[in-house]
């Protein structure tokens, strides 16, 4: 069995006492392009007509010890739309909702924002409902993936689901480039982005492991089903995936060359100190950050090798 070892973590009590955030308005945390973190807050709000107010934490990262070099905080504003995802946008912060209604007299709910940093929208534009995870590419490009829901319609007034492929991208103006139509997806279950910003993605039936750049695909066969993500490390010699066995996530890992991947070994997370077992995982190629809620820490490291 190997571990990947944290040396280092970040108390986001602090910078919640800083900024005063209230912790329990925590949201999602996810890694940018430009290889920060990004934490996500709503808070409910008196007399505010059931506006959510948003915030978000902005953390430059060593990504080899795992500390922070600077953080930055961003008051966003008031919406009534839920959102569940941020990620930066060039120079500016694309908030998500996951959930888009559709109605005939009103037409497509417009499910993302895009802001500058001082909380002024730029740009409303629509990326189907049901979504379960999302990119943001070094060239403004958005990769969004969809739960079954998104998929075959049905809910929140969709007949002809926007995500019916199960996983799309879009250019910086919310207008549709690709889609995985020509995969036959059922169920999408991971994505991620290696260096080169290829688009890997995981799926049922086949179980197959895809990277595509939207021209050119290779796929291979992972010998591993119900994986809930996966990983790189950052020599690309291996992958990582993750299954959630008993309602515990559990690390494997299997050398990875074009051709195909090998056989799966055991790995654990191992912590400067004991850690409680409910926390929320952020991945980007070789990166991961882990946030444990309960004792406000974060982990992040940039996983070069096994």
């Amino acid at each position: 069995m190997s571990d990947i070892r944290f040396q280092n973590s970040i108390a986001i009590q602090d910078l919640q006492k800083k900024y005063k955030i209230w912790k329990e308005s925590f949201i999602n945390l996810l890694i940018g392009y430009d290889e920060k973190i990004y934490l996500l807050y709503g808070a409910n709000e008196t007399n505010s007509k059931h506006k959510i107010h948003y915030s978000v934490l902005e953390l430059e990262i060593d990504w080899d010890s795992g500390m922070l070099l600077q953080e930055k905080f961003y008051s966003l504003g008031k919406f009534s739309m839920q959102f569940q995802f941020v990620q930066p946008l060039q120079d500016k912060l694309l908030l998500v909702s996951s959930t888009s209604h559709y109605s005939f007299q009103a037409g497509e709910q417009k499910n993302a924002v895009l802001l500058d940093r001082m909380g002024n929208l730029y740009h409303r534009f629509c990326l189907g409902d049901g979504i379960s995870d999302y990119f943001v590419l070094s060239d403004g490009r958005i990769i969004t993936s969809y739960f079954v829901e998104g998929m075959v319609g049905g809910h929140h007034g969709w007949e002809h689901p926007i995500g019916k492929s199960g996983l799309i991208i879009w250019d910086d103006a919310g207008q549709m480039i690709w889609d995985a139509e020509k995969y036959g997806i059922l169920e999408y279950y991971a994505m991620n982005i290696d260096d080169a910003e290829n688009l890997w993605f995981y799926y049922y039936p086949d179980f197959h492991l895809i990277r595509t750049d939207g021209i050119t695909d290779h796929s291979y066969q992972p010998h591993i089903e119900e994986a809930e993500n996966f990983f790189f490390t950052k020599d690309t010699r291996h992958i990582i995936f993750l299954k959630n066995q008993y309602q515990h996530l559990k690390f494997s890992y299997a050398s990875l060359n074009y051709q195909k991947i090998g056989m799966y070994q055991k790995l654990r997370l191992q912590y400067p100190k004991k850690m409680d077992t409910q926390c929320r995982y952020a991945f980007r190629n070789a990166k991961i950050a882990v946030f444990h809620p309960q004792q406000q820490q974060l982990f992040a490291k940039e996983v070069i090798s096994i």
